[in-house]
């Protein structure tokens, strides 16, 4: 939806939107996977940032009772079970065929493309820089 404002990743600058907000969640996931991937290169582990897709779990339940209902017809419809849901991420846990590739994002165990922005090396570096001065961890592993 959009790119991440690193000069606001609080919101305080802006009005809330959590809708934006929710999508640059996301993004910084994949962000995040960028980065820590860079940082552990050489040691053998792949990281992966990974879509479960739309699943049918009670995370909506404190959102109010017009959209409890609406997002529990629309699961009811076309949401994944919770099997259905973890199997993504059960692929980059254990599958050989995507050894070696980390810093990929994953959606019905496949690589897929996401926004341009949440693959730039230079943005995720920036984001990792600031996060960590955030909660007070060196920016290095």
């Amino acid at each position: 939806m959009s790119t991440i404002d690193l000069d606001d990743l609080n919101w305080q600058k802006r009005k809330y939107n959590s809708n934006v907000a929710y999508a640059n969640s996301k993004g910084a996931n994949i962000l995040f996977t960028v980065q820590l991937q860079k940082l552990l290169k050489g040691t053998g582990i792949d990281v992966f940032a990974v879509h479960p897709g739309g699943v049918a779990t009670e995370l909506h339940h404190d959102m109010g009772a017009f959209h409890y209902h609406f997002i529990n017809a629309l699961m009811a419809i076309a949401g994944k079970t919770l099997e259905q849901g973890a199997q993504t991420t059960l692929y980059a846990a254990i599958s050989p065929s995507i050894e070696g590739k980390g810093g990929i994002y994953l959606v019905d165990c496949k690589m897929r493309r996401s926004a341009k922005y949440s693959t730039d090396e230079k943005y995720a570096k920036k984001l990792w820089e600031l996060s960590s001065k955030m909660v007070g961890l060196p920016e290095e592993l």
